[in-house]
């Protein structure tokens, strides 16, 4: 029986590379909104706007954008259940199919695939996505989309998360990155289960003793930090998917691996990129970090970096006409005030090298600015630019 999961397979599977599974699960069957719906057990969850998108969002980036010149895509497997479920269109998947939804069921089996296909391989890498409801318990808890189903086991359709990972350790991929945007909440759902043992593990783990296999280089990256929420756009996808593709696009990248992705650089881009548009909505998020193993993800095309741009004296934002980040010959980016959209900081992105950043104020205004050089670098710049009193001409 085929892999119903798989949209993308690479003529050579069997050669070394990166195997990916992305899961996103907005519609919940038996959570509040859904088509069964259970009060009494869904504790106030709803379904969720952002995480079939965000899923949808990754899956489109690891087929046009990733690139890892030792460890080429292989193979990517999409499951999603959306309120609405649709086809997933791009132009390597050939005709577009609508992924089937994410139930135990199904991410069970594309499970079983996704690692038969990863285990050709010791020097493979597996990415495994999740965008989805969670909770934190004595064991870190993810839901699928028929989560309540069984009367007699409700947390038949939930992931362990811990279980999962510990598990896959002693699998043949070598390299195994886990990104897991969801909540880490205690909730009553959760609470009920202090101490005990619930959700499905997915995979068995190998008694590798005396084999010679060694344990695979993990690194688990969470949306948020443990016993707290994550957020997501109503429209579009979450902070921490956002944050994610920007750190693949350039964000992530290290220097003592020639300005590659690294698992320690993306945790330090995921960190900076999610607090910065929490703090944006009013909310706090923090990602973190488990299983901190390192190694080399991907190679970006070209390298874009936040630059985020304020002035030393505050009251000058009124009097600005213009601000310029300038790389080269050439304007990275710049920006014209409007008196009906005030800012006191000026954020954009630019490539990942040296910039002269300069504010031009309004004819005759009290302050003047002598342009500045700002080393552009990842995951983002910061930068403060001195304003001077005194009109500028």
């Amino acid at each position: 029986m085929p892999d119903a999961s798989l949209v993308f397979e690479d003529p050579d599977p069997q050669a070394a590379g990166t195997h990916v599974l992305v899961i996103g699960v907005s519609a919940y069957d038996h959570l509040l909104g859904g088509r069964e719906e259970r009060p009494e057990l869904a504790d106030g969850m709803q379904q969720l706007k952002s995480a079939a998108s965000s899923a949808r969002a990754v899956a489109d980036w690891f087929l046009s954008e990733f690139f890892n010149a030792g460890k080429p895509l292989r193979s990517l497997a999409l499951l999603l259940s959306e309120a609405a479920p649709a086809p997933f269109p791009h132009a390597r998947v050939g005709a577009a199919v609508t992924p089937p939804a994410a139930t135990i069921g199904n991410v069970t089996d594309a499970v079983d695939y996704w690692l038969t296909r990863a285990s050709t391989n010791p020097e493979n890498m597996v990415i495994f996505f999740f965008a989805g409801h969670g909770v934190s318990t004595s064991d870190p808890l993810l839901f699928l989309q028929d989560f309540g189903r069984r009367v007699q086991d409700r947390y038949a359709g939930s992931i362990n998360l811990n279980d999962f990972v510990v598990a896959m350790r002693t699998k043949t991929p070598g390299r195994q990155l886990f990104l897991i945007d969801s909540c880490r909440t205690i909730a009553k759902t959760s609470l009920a289960l202090a101490g005990a043992h619930r959700g499905v593990a997915l995979v068995s783990p190998t008694d590798v003793a005396g084999t010679g296999q060694s344990l695979a280089l993990q690194s688990v990256h969470h949306a948020t930090t443990e016993f707290a929420p994550a957020f997501g756009e109503r429209a579009g996808v979450s902070l921490f998917t956002d944050a994610l593709l920007r750190a693949f696009r350039g964000g992530g990248a290290q220097a003592h691996i020639a300005w590659k992705i690294g698992t320690s650089g993306l945790e330090q881009a995921l960190g900076a990129y999610v607090a910065r548009a929490a703090a944006g909505h009013g909310v706090t998020q923090l990602p973190e970090r488990s299983r901190g193993s390192f190694f080399e993800i991907s190679a970006p095309t070209k390298i874009e970096i936040p630059l985020h741009v304020s002035f030393d004296q505050e009251d000058a934002w009124g009097d600005v006409h213009q601000l310029e980040a300038r790389c080269g010959a050439g304007v990275s980016a710049s920006w014209t005030s409007d008196p009906l959209q005030p800012i006191i900081e000026w954020s954009c992105v630019v490539p990942h090298r040296e910039h002269r950043v300069a504010a031009v104020f309004r004819q005759g205004a009290a302050y003047s600015h002598s342009p500045e050089i700002v080393m552009v670098a990842p995951p983002e710049t910061v930068c403060e630019l001195k304003i001077q009193s005194g009109a500028g001409g």
